[in-house]
């Protein structure tokens, strides 16, 4: 989650001078038009939870690369729109490919959110598509394109915070709030499989996931997959494979979901415990990891969710 973060920030980061770069070597009333279409396509790039963030800042680079190659050779602007479009489809294919490459990915429990995630990012592409080619038709039209320009950069602006609050727009703060505790709260109920392989694999992850409820081992800093493996009587290899089969993340997603659910409660006993502490005592080894995990989990950083116990509990 921490790679995410950071390179969502990067990507972000280098929207920034791909805006002003692409603007300053058109040198005219369409350089705000240009930049803002160019700079917008990078921030669409930005990682949604489920994508590798590192894939993301790669395709990032590449797209910048290219239209600044574009930009400085033809200067066309139905090509530096065309460019984006083409390595946006591109990447969104073959993140979409990796994700669903198994089917079983389509029913984990965190896949409405990746669902609300990705329809968002195609409404706002084909915003983009739309105000961009608008741009394009106003140029060949002879037509002044700032008007488009203004608008652009305002929408730049708009994806730029979108992707630094990790909101998708598309649902209210509640409904997003709302949707997230019902994936949690849904964890672990995966449906059943008839496969001798899948049911071995299911009764691992309601082993682990007992474990995890009735003995809270990852209270302990040195909790690790070792550590559980052996206490449920099996192997690393064998727990992976079921949390990955039965949830579609990893080991430390698996681990966060329920140090978050303990802070969460620590939380509601007594408001005025410090975040840090919160920390110390759910397990994690810094705050920073605990509050990346707690948005992740909660869709709001531990400070915003004391706040809030704070005002209800004066109400």
């Amino acid at each position: 989650m921490k790679r995410m973060m950071s390179f969502n920030l990067l990507t972000r980061f280098l929207s920034l001078p791909c805006y002003l770069s692409v603007a300053a070597l058109e040198g005219s009333a369409a350089s705000f038009f240009h930049g803002a279409s160019a700079a917008s396509a990078v921030v669409l790039l930005c990682p949604l939870s489920y994508e590798k963030p590192g894939r993301s800042f790669t395709f990032a680079c590449i797209l910048v690369a290219l239209l600044a190659m574009v930009q400085w050779f033809t200067g066309d602007s139905a090509l530096i729109v065309i460019t984006g479009a083409a390595v946006l489809l591109v990447y969104c294919i073959v993140s979409g490919a990796d994700r669903f490459r198994v089917a079983r990915a389509l029913f984990v429990s965190d896949s409405p959110w990746h669902f609300v995630e990705s329809y968002a990012r195609s409404l706002w592409t084909l915003l983009w598509l739309v105000l961009s080619f608008a741009g394009v038709w106003f140029k060949r039209m002879d037509k002044t394109v700032i008007p488009v320009g203004a608008v652009l950069t305002l929408f730049y602006l708009a994806v730029l915070v979108r992707a630094g609050t990790g909101k998708t727009w598309m649902l209210s703060s509640e409904g997003e709030d709302e949707l997230k505790k019902m994936m949690a709260r849904t964890f672990n109920n995966m449906p059943a499989d008839n496969t001798e392989e899948g049911k071995r694999l299911s009764q691992i992850y309601e082993r682990a996931a007992a474990f995890m409820e009735e003995r809270k081992p990852y209270l302990d800093e040195k909790f690790s997959m070792p550590i559980l493996a052996g206490m449920i009587y099996t192997n690393k290899v064998s727990l992976s494979r079921a949390i990955s089969y039965c949830t579609g993340g990893n080991f430390c997603q698996f681990a966060n979901r329920y140090k978050v659910g303990y802070a969460v409660e620590l939380m509601k006993r007594d408001t005025r415990m410090k975040v840090f502490e919160v920390s110390e005592l759910s397990g994690f080894h810094n705050t920073v990891t605990f509050g990346l995990a707690f948005k992740m989990v909660m869709g709001k950083t531990p400070g915003e969710y004391k706040e809030e116990l704070s005002v209800k509990k004066h109400l």
